[in-house]
């Protein structure tokens, strides 16, 4: 199974498949991250992690990016998503963030979360789960 760094920059997650448009590398698939992951079969990826990276897509763009990561993702798979928190004054340094995350942020795409606040279902994505959640 593949192990993929989304927006990985010049430097992929170690033994990691890096997926960017700006880089190209034995490590690294200079492509955009969305029209790659539609190019993977169906539960083909077994860890996805993907660091600094989401807050720079739009709304849309995330929101297609969780369904491609749910669709291409094996049942079980270890998915590590990190972003800045809206409240980090580094955030609004960065002119080219386009979305902003909060706690409850990934609790609307998925079906479970542990958070006990609840959240409108709308934006559900059938089978994601939030397992864990961690502000550093």
């Amino acid at each position: 199974f593949l192990k993929l760094d989304l927006g990985c920059g010049n430097k992929p997650f170690k033994d990691y498949t890096g997926i960017d448009i700006g880089y190209n590398s034995d490590q690294i698939i200079q492509s955009d991250v969305l029209t790659y992951l539609k190019k993977l079969k169906k539960s083909s990826v077994s860890h996805i992690y993907s660091r600094h990276y989401l807050e720079h897509t739009t709304s849309d763009q995330l929101i297609a990016i969780l369904k491609e990561i749910n669709r291409i993702a094996i049942p079980g798979a270890e998915i590590i998503i990190i972003v800045p928190h809206f409240s980090n004054p580094y955030f609004y340094s960065d002119p080219t963030h386009k979305i902003f995350f909060g706690v409850h942020t990934f609790s609307y795409f998925c079906e479970f979360s542990p958070l006990k606040r609840a959240v409108p279902k709308y934006a559900i994505i059938k089978g994601l789960n939030l397992i864990n959640i961690k502000i550093t």
